[in-house]
């Protein structure tokens, strides 16, 4: 819960620092850094719903996920560190992001919304994560990402599944 709360604290930092080290290719420095934006991402997700959403099933998934994504990062960020690659240290919140989709939204409205957003972005990051299992070059960075996959199907499925009973309840 500390690496979250830090997660979000810096979040409103707002810079991107891209993956550099002469050991990764183009495919895994860009997977680096897309996969580190997008843990801190959905972990700073998983805080606002945890204090905005109105359902405790909503609020039970967002600690899961603020939990399980925080743990992420924070294997992320050594497997960069050990790589001599830099990662992102904060997150985009803009309006046309995740975070700044749903920064004004508050009880029902914010479970919809949120788990909306949880869909889409798990789909697009499951995405990422398979390609970079598949056609990676970073042996260790290819294991990451390939040990990372049933959490974020796992994520994607619980997130469709509240969709459905937020829809009919």
């Amino acid at each position: 819960m500390y690496l979250a709360k830090s997660i979000a604290g810096i979040a409103f930092a707002a810079t991107i620092v891209f993956a550099r080290s002469p050991h990764l290719n183009k495919v895994d420095k860009l997977f680096l850094s897309s996969a580190a934006h997008d843990e801190m991402t959905e972990a700073h997700l998983g805080q606002m719903a945890e204090a905005n959403a109105e359902k405790s099933a909503v609020k039970d998934f967002a600690a899961k996920l603020d939990r399980e994504d925080s743990e992420a990062y924070s294997s992320l960020t050594a497997l960069a560190a050990k790589e001599g690659a830099a990662v992102p240290k904060g997150i985009d919140i803009r309006r046309n992001t995740p975070v700044g989709e749903l920064t004004h939204l508050k009880g029902g409205r914010f479970d919809g919304e949120f788990l909306k957003v949880e869909v889409r972005e798990n789909r697009a990051t499951l995405a990422v994560f398979k390609r970079e299992a598949r056609y990676g070059r970073d042996a260790e960075l290819k294991a990451y990402a390939s040990k990372e996959i049933p959490t974020l199907e796992g994520q994607l499925r619980s997130a469709e599944a509240l969709m459905k009973s937020n829809r009919q309840g």
